[in-house]
């Protein structure tokens, strides 16, 4: 698990409870990020007013990544339940500092023999032609829906 985990707080046989509604997961664990130097550290929480607040000196960030394939249930006013199973779809990724490269001391620079690019090993960038007015920009999709003529219908039958 610690490679699913921000923090050094072990989860370890603990039961996480979180909740997803509307495509939103709420109440997953929070670690605090310090940018300044790229550490992180467990968030002090209290329980306030029926739910947890957490406190971070800096920003806070989930400090669990759940898996794909996790099942979860959500329920609308009415009581209707739905069954889904989560898939990210957008994944912050967050690098931590090792103990033994903390210092960029260590790190060298390119070999004494290596030979850089230069413009004429790059050649001339073959770009393409702006657009200088906004009709020549086609339009593909209005209110979500691909216009007729780029699905290859006749606008009538659109």
């Amino acid at each position: 698990m610690n490679d699913t985990r921000l923090s050094d707080t072990n989860y370890a046989g603990k039961d996480i409870s979180f909740t997803y509604e509307n495509g939103w997961i709420d109440g997953l664990p929070i670690a605090c990020f310090d940018r300044d130097n790229f550490e992180f550290s467990e968030a002090k929480s209290k329980f306030d007013y029926d739910r947890f607040r957490y406190s971070c000196p800096n920003e806070r960030v989930p400090d669990l990544m759940l898996p794909d394939g996790v099942p979860v249930t959500s329920t609308d006013i009415l009581g209707k339940t739905t069954n889904y199973v989560l898939k990210s779809t957008v994944v912050r990724q967050m690098l931590k500092p090792h103990a033994t490269t903390a210092s960029c001391s260590d790190l060298n620079g390119a070999p004494a023999t290596a030979t850089l690019p230069t413009e004429e090993d790059i050649g001339e960038l073959d770009l393409a032609k702006k657009p200088a007015t906004s009709d020549e920009v086609p339009i593909k999709v209005e209110a979500g829906q691909t216009k007729a003529e780029y699905l290859g219908l006749p606008k009538e039958d659109a």
